[in-house]
């Protein structure tokens, strides 16, 4: 029906990187008129960040998609959090494996970090 859920949109953000709200506001509405149910969760340390995917991961999803969406500061090892902690890519991604997340087994999984890499100024 028209009022199901496509899947769920996880998006993750850092003010204190002062990434845009609009780049945030933006996703959430692109993914909302694609009937995907947007769970916004925003400025969180490294810790935090993990236990929340990892939850993410543990429930029980209902729709045919899972998007994930991080905008934050990142090096090649991963995306940093508030704290200024590297979470690894293989961390982000782990708690929606087949293993860790069987609802989401022959379901696409789709996750767009955009990592902004620090300016390195000259000497």
């Amino acid at each position: 029906t028209a009022s199901e859920s496509r899947g769920v949109l996880r998006s993750s953000r850092r003010t204190i990187f002062e990434v845009s709200e609009f780049s945030t506001e933006a996703l959430a509405e692109v993914f909302s008129r694609m009937k995907f149910r947007v769970v916004m969760c925003k400025d969180k340390t490294a810790l935090k960040q993990l236990s929340d995917l990892q939850q993410c991961g543990a429930k029980e999803w209902h729709g045919d998609a899972f998007v994930c969406c991080i905008l934050s500061h990142g090096i090649k090892e991963g995306v940093c959090a508030t704290d200024g902690t590297v979470v690894p890519t293989i961390d982000i991604l782990s708690p929606f494996n087949g293993e860790k997340c069987t609802i989401l087994v022959g379901k696409p999984k789709v996750f767009f970090i955009q990592a902004w890499l620090p300016q390195v100024m000259p000497d």
